[in-house]
């Protein structure tokens, strides 16, 4: 079953298609979050597989996702 893609997780996604790889900090100045609201949604996009972390505290839309 795939993850829901919440108008929040496609602005994540979004702004990852468009300018890659994407940090706690990049999503919290481009998204205007919290660093525990930009933490959160990073942590549990992951577990959904929606993104995967290519380093520490940076995600990316994993090779299979970004066609």
């Amino acid at each position: 079953m795939a993850a829901p893609v919440t108008p929040l997780r496609k602005k994540v996604l979004d702004l990852m298609q468009d300018e890659g790889a994407q940090n706690v900090s990049d999503i919290m100045k481009k998204l205007s979050m919290s660093n525990g609201s930009a933490r959160s949604i990073l942590i549990n996009m992951k577990e959904s597989g929606l993104v995967e972390r290519v380093s520490y505290g940076t995600y990316n839309i994993p090779e299979s996702n970004s066609d």
